[in-house]
């Protein structure tokens, strides 16, 4: 009953305080919000991990996905984490073309900035899109397939045979939650004219308003990405404009050639239904003459002049058809991209409109947010049935009216203990981990008191069980050490100054005293460690701690 009472107790605590000390890695942020019945919230995994790649490695992913594929308009590749298939057929002309990034099983991206850089990069390689513009779509694809995660009926209306032949309901799009990721994504790129540069990738379809409902939910509204992409659009509408004007003059010429080809066709017919009456003439008097030699070698002649000529205008009549045909189809090419000029200009133009009065009610935001006054508290995440991995979030209040305001992407705080060194937060962070091939760790971080992230972390493994001290401005927790768990001393940049080389217990106490720190040995012996360089003072000790 006591156990339930206090379990009860921990759910609805919430630790609140001004930046003093107790106060950061849980696996969820917020990159957009709710809307209405869709809400899209991507959870990532925000915590420590075992290795950091760089940002560099992270994008080389979709550098190399891409040149697997480059110049080609069908087939699948794969380096074992992250299949692409290239899905494009140049016969079919309704829908759209797609590449789909798969992400296998083994895909170990667990954040959607890495995996908008992958994108990005991919995009960058394989359809010659500038950084810049890449970053921008990347992030468009990941909430359009984030908002139609799983709705197959849409793929099916919107692409092409080729490619929804490979989409699968149950994976199809993006969850919003980082553990879906691996095995059950099918992350679909739309292409609307493959190699066409800035206009290859769809970006109405990628834009629409479902997509941008949910952009206008983040805590900015998404203003300079919107803005990215309003760019991108208007420059898409100058291309199109410019490839109409093209078109026109291309389908005047043509135009032109098609009319003096159809006038040298009738001049042809006429010459030729001339010919065909001489021949017929000629070939009347042959019959009646049949001993005339000279009319029979007229009719012969007047019927091959009669022939050349129907052929000659057959000719010119075919000649005609296809300048006609071309002068066409370059009609309509430039009516096309004249519409498709002018629906980008609109769609620009829609959301520039919307931008100037999301920026109004952001400025708007801003001065109300300068005029509050704040606070950090501690919230108790919810769904604690372990009281040996009770985890926290760190959250920014209105010290007004207690109302949480912002609240850290980072929420595996451990030991509800956090320390403020003045422009940030120290804290042990990472949730235990039974997985061996996680790249999750526990380690001390350093949180900036803006965005409540995490900016630095120590190189170190920290042990679950480790509490966290402070004193003068440094920070002491247990640590591991090759097999080992031992004593670090660090500083609020997470560098390791000390550490000691008696093995503790993971649990073990830390209590500084002025010149000294006690702690527990493996054993359950108390020792007492020089707080300089943690060395030990005393080895012959008789209280047992167990």
């Amino acid at each position: 009953m006591k156990k339930i009472t206090r379990l009860l107790l921990l759910a609805c605590i919430i630790l609140l305080f001004f930046v003093v000390n107790t106060f950061a890695v849980e696996v969820d942020e917020q990159e957009i919000k709710s809307v209405g019945k869709d809400p899209i919230v991507f959870i990532n995994y925000t915590g420590p991990h075992k290795i950091i790649n760089t940002i560099e490695e992270i994008k080389n992913i979709g550098h190399s996905a891409a040149r697997r594929n480059k110049g080609k308009i069908q087939g699948e590749t794969t380096d074992g984490k992250y299949t692409v298939i290239r899905a494009i057929d140049p016969t079919t002309k309704e829908g759209l073309n797609a590449d789909i990034l798969v992400l296998t099983p083994n895909a170990g991206v667990d954040h959607i900035v890495n995996l908008r850089r992958i994108i990005s990069a991919y995009l960058e390689t394989a359809w010659d899109y500038s950084e810049a513009d890449a970053n921008t779509i990347a992030t468009y694809v990941t909430v359009y397939n984030a908002v139609y995660r799983g709705n197959i009926e849409t793929f099916n209306k919107r692409y092409k045979e080729i490619v929804t032949k490979h989409l699968k309901k149950d994976i199809v799009g993006l969850s919003t939650n980082y553990q879906d990721w691996p095995g059950k994504t099918q992350i679909v790129i739309p292409i609307s004219d493959p190699g066409a540069g800035l206009g290859t990738i769809d970006t109405s379809v990628i834009s629409d308003k479902k997509v941008i409902d949910n952009m206008r939910e983040e805590e900015d509204r998404s203003v300079d990405t919107r803005k990215e992409m309003v760019d991108i659009k208007e420059r898409e509408a100058d291309i199109a404009n410019k490839k109409a004007q093209d078109a026109q003059k291309a389908a005047t010429t043509a135009k032109k050639e098609a009319d003096e080809a159809s006038k040298k066709a009738q001049e042809d017919t006429q010459k030729q239904q001339v010919a065909r009456k001489e021949a017929e003439e000629a070939k009347k008097v042959a019959q009646e003459n049949p001993d005339d030699i000279a009319a029979q070698q007229k009719a012969k002649d007047a019927e091959k002049t009669a022939q050349e000529a129907e052929k000659k205008a057959e000719e010119s009549k075919t000649v005609a058809k296809e300048k006609t045909e071309k002068a066409d189809e370059l009609t309509k090419k430039a009516t096309e991209e004249q519409a498709e000029s002018d629906k980008k200009r609109l769609e620009a133009q829609t959301e520039r409109t919307e931008i100037a009065k999301d920026q109004q009610q952001n400025l708007a935001d801003a001065k109300k947010s300068e005029s509050m006054k704040t606070a950090y508290g501690l919230k108790l995440n919810s769904g604690i049935t372990d009281m040996a991995e009770i985890l926290s979030t760190l959250v920014k209040i209105n010290a007004d009216n207690g109302d949480i305001v912002k609240t850290s992407p980072v929420t595996v705080i451990r030991n509800r203990t956090v320390y403020n060194t003045g422009n940030s937060f120290v804290a042990i962070a990472g949730k235990t981990i039974v997985d061996p091939n996680s790249n999750q760790a526990i380690k001390l971080v350093s949180l900036d008191q803006n965005n409540m992230e995490i900016q630095i972390e120590s190189e170190e493994i920290v042990s679950p069980l480790s509490v966290l001290v402070e004193d003068a401005g440094l920070y002491y927790c247990i640590i591991k050490d090759n097999t080992n768990w031992v004593v670090g001393k660090y500083n609020k940049d997470m560098k390791l100054l000390a550490k000691t080389n008696e093995v503790v217990l993971q649990q073990t106490p830390i209590l500084i005293n002025d010149n000294t720190v006690s702690v527990t040995k493996y054993n359950g012996m108390i020792i007492i460690l020089n707080k300089s360089d943690l060395k030990s003072i005393t080895v012959d000790n008789t209280v047992d701690a167990k």
